[in-house]
């Protein structure tokens, strides 16, 4: 194993590297020779001559880019974690909107609410047919009852592929129709007094 500049070294003593130790850990930018020494009650001097003869400068700035390279993965990772959780939960919210709008009773909404549904489905669709760079986001508010609105952000669409985003407006379509045809009544066969 690699010995790090911030370990012992092959000639340190051990009251040396106590004292590198206690160097290394004061806080960045503030590390003094003259604080060492007065927490360990050892004279100024010794401490600048152990500084001096193990390069403890050079090895608490390679402690300080271990660090700040440690602490970078950690947030990459930690980003990363949190934009998969963020992925779940969109699926989620997407889901339960396309639910929410299969249930939804088109003729218990007022002229505005059926506008502002059309403007948004309109726009959502654009923005998936459009080949776009920038991102957008929609969103879609639709009443159930007197309780109250249930709000749903639709985001990164465009993202998707073409073709998925095709596929995906068209099945949308498809369930708004049914359930359109089926709250009207449209989807019923017409009465044939011959048969």
């Amino acid at each position: 194993m690699d010995t790090q500049p911030w370990d012992r070294q092959a000639r340190e003593s051990g009251p040396a590297y106590e004292a590198f130790l206690v160097y290394r850990d004061q806080p960045m930018g503030s590390r003094s020779y003259r604080d060492v020494a007065k927490q360990l009650s050892k004279s100024v001097t010794i401490i600048g001559r152990w500084g001096s003869a193990h390069g403890w400068p050079a090895r608490v700035a390679a402690y300080d880019r271990h660090l700040e390279e440690q602490w970078q993965r950690e947030q990459y990772v930690a980003r990363r974690k949190a934009a998969e959780r963020h992925v779940r939960t969109a699926k989620l919210a997407q889901s339960k909107a396309a639910q929410a709008l299969l249930d939804l009773n088109t003729s218990q909404l007022s002229p505005a609410e059926l506008t502002r549904l059309w403007d948004v489905a309109v726009r959502i669709e654009r923005d998936a047919l459009a080949d776009l760079t920038t991102a957008s986001t929609s969103k879609v508010e639709v009443s159930e009852d007197a309780s109250g609105r249930v709000q749903v952000a639709v985001t990164r669409f465009r993202e998707m592929p073409a073709d998925m985003r095709r596929r995906a407006l068209a099945e949308l379509a498809e369930k708004v129709a049914r359930r359109e045809a089926a709250t009207t009544g449209a989807d019923e066969e017409p009465y044939d007094e011959g048969a």
